[in-house]
């Protein structure tokens, strides 16, 4: 059934999400599921829940409009160019900030920014 078969059928077999089931593929070489590549590099982005939430209490709203709901946390310099998941590369804001950061998709991980100072000044546009 895992070769062609729809990630909402596997989803349902399994017992997971469909956005889950989406991070993998099947691989008849070695008989079983294998993580995808984008997939790989989307988990290294991640933020810890514990991290999410110590970051959105220290900034209590988004950065940029100062809405309460939907918040995500934003590393500020991205993986993709050397950022790491630190508190000093995070910052709080809302998801439609936060996709207006990446202007507007999340993959390729780029910014309307560059650095550190040049997000500051986008928060203040």
């Amino acid at each position: 059934m895992a070769e062609g078969a729809a990630s909402k059928d596997i989803a349902n077999v399994v017992g997971c999400s469909d956005s889950y089931a989406r991070r993998f593929k099947y691989d008849p070489e070695k008989e079983r599921a294998v993580e995808k590549a984008w997939s790989q590099s989307a988990q290294e982005e991640k933020v810890s829940p514990g991290t999410r939430d110590r970051i959105i209490r220290r900034d209590g709203s988004c950065l940029r409009c100062n809405r309460e709901e939907e918040l995500t946390v934003h590393h500020i310099l991205p993986i993709s160019e050397g950022g790491e998941s630190c508190d000093e590369n995070l910052a709080t804001l809302c998801e439609p900030c936060h996709k207006e950061a990446h202007g507007g998709s999340y993959y390729p991980p780029t910014t309307e920014y560059d650095g550190d100072d040049g997000f500051e000044s986008w928060l203040n546009q």
